[in-house]
């Protein structure tokens, strides 16, 4: 689960989207209402270019990202430096 509220991003995949400060699109939480079945590799392929998924926690999203082409950047914030995953 998520601290944060939840939302019907793409169908089956619930989560969280906010604008960053230079109109950037983050997406700190995604999760799958049946995992296994592709939503979250569909809602990943469906995001514009630039857009940011940061903290990754789970091995599985991270391969997901990788086999996307998404890149690993590292951003600083009030807390130290976060890692981010970028779609090109």
């Amino acid at each position: 689960g998520s601290p944060m509220a939840t939302y019907e991003l793409a169908p089956g995949v619930l989560g969280y989207a906010m604008a960053g400060h230079g109109g950037e699109v983050y997406v700190p939480f995604i999760q799958a209402t049946t995992p296994g079945a592709g939503d979250v590799g569909r809602f990943l392929d469906s995001l514009a270019p630039g857009t940011k998924v940061p903290n990754v926690i789970s091995d599985q999203l991270v391969g997901m990202l990788e086999r996307r082409g998404w890149m690993l950047t590292f951003e600083e914030t009030d807390l130290g430096p976060c890692d981010v995953w970028v779609k090109p």
